[in-house]
């Protein structure tokens, strides 16, 4: 009734639920971002990379007695999302990694790629009540500006809400624990692909590549030339 009223976009972090049907029914719930625009759902975001234990249960096929007394003893658990969604609202194509997503550069990679021009970062820190913790976690979130030269927003129910250019400059900031808002603009920035965006991970892991065949060529040297000198 409320979002009905509204004639503005709403992006919301919530529990998104379906009905499945194996044997018997079977209710799935997934974490999720979902997007409301002109009084009705649009669009919806399942996140990808669960937190272990507290989001999933990561020995299910190994401990099937431990997953089911668990489940039993209504311990909430999410199931993955596939899919690296694309919203669009006011002409402006953005994703939303959930919460510890923004710490793993390949989620936001995937979103770039997928044709992103700004990500928007929902996170639940109300867990921690350290300031330090805090802005580790959002320097997440800068790296992932930097890398894909993309605009960030974040927004936090205890941690640190704030906008993010593509330079990585926090153009404007809520402090944590506190109850506001803010309004800022977002730059929407795409005229270049960084090569992170290009090739992900691939080049950190061929440069330690590269620097462990030459340490190891400088041993092997080492090693070769104390040999040819007569003692």
């Amino acid at each position: 009734e409320f979002l009905g009223r509204q004639d503005v976009p709403y992006l919301i972090g919530n529990d998104d639920a379906e009905l499945k049907r194996v044997g018997g029914v079977e209710r799935i719930d997934y974490n999720a971002a979902l997007l409301y625009m002109d009084g009705g759902f649009v669009q919806r975001y399942r996140k990808m990379h669960l937190v272990p234990f507290t989001e999933y249960f990561p020995y299910e096929d190994i401990f099937p007695g431990i997953y089911r007394w668990l489940k039993n003893a209504d311990t909430h658990f999410w199931e993955k999302g596939e899919d690296p969604t694309v919203f669009e609202a006011g002409g402006v194509k953005f994703s939303t990694p959930i919460c510890f997503e923004d710490t793993f550069g390949y989620i936001s990679r995937k979103f770039v790629l997928n044709g992103a021009q700004v990500i928007v970062n929902l996170t639940n820190d109300s867990w921690s009540k350290s300031v330090a913790a805090e802005m580790q976690h959002m320097a997440m979130s800068v790296l992932r500006a930097v890398e894909n030269r993309r605009s960030v927003v974040r927004s936090t129910n205890g941690g640190i809400t704030c906008t993010i250019d593509p330079n990585g400059k926090i153009e404007a900031m809520i402090d944590p624990f506190i109850q506001s808002y803010l309004v800022a603009d977002v730059p929407v920035y795409e005229e270049e692909t960084t090569l992170y965006t290009l090739w992900g991970d691939w080049f950190g892991i061929t440069s330690v590549l590269l620097a462990v065949m030459a340490l190891n060529a400088g041993l092997v040297y080492r090693i070769t030339r104390r040999k040819k000198i007569p003692g």
